[in-house]
């Protein structure tokens, strides 16, 4: 598992950060394959400057972007091509309030590989706390400040 701690703030550009500690979008592209099954999450919450983000994914790629805005924008797709039933071996949870935000995937403990993939993409406030943990995905961040 790999963890990455960010503190986005002013005009820092996440990408670069990421690109420090080796890490690189190179499981986009398989993201970005069709998948006969999907399910999607957009939800909106309002999260101020300075906010504590956490992020888990068991498989796919987390895509985060920042903005000058109060909120959090989070697009949410679980795929695969194993039928929906597959879908169902993984849930996503996320917990909420004024000063955080947790994205997190779960699947059942003795349930070791769901051939599920997980795309996070979130758009949250320039200034924040960002940690980004994980197995078998790629991440990218990048500051949209100018």
């Amino acid at each position: 598992m790999s963890i990455l701690r960010l503190s986005l703030a002013g005009t820092i550009s996440a990408a670069l950060a990421l690109s420090a500690f080796g890490m690189n979008s190179g499981g986009a592209k398989r993201a970005a394959a069709e998948y006969a099954d999907k399910e999607e999450i957009n939800q909106s919450f309002d999260l101020g400057q300075g906010a504590q983000v956490r992020i888990n994914s068991i498989n796919g790629t987390v895509k985060v972007e920042t903005w000058d805005q109060p909120k959090a924008e989070i697009h949410i797709v679980k795929s695969t091509n194993e039928g929906p039933d597959e879908l169902k071996r993984v849930d996503v949870i996320i917990d909420h309030s004024s000063g955080r935000l947790e994205i997190r995937t779960r699947h059942d403990d003795g349930d070791r590989s769901p051939q599920v993939n997980v795309r996070v993409e979130a758009k949250l406030p320039r200034q924040m706390d960002l940690n980004i943990s994980g197995r078998k995905r790629s991440n990218r961040c990048r500051s949209n400040h100018r």
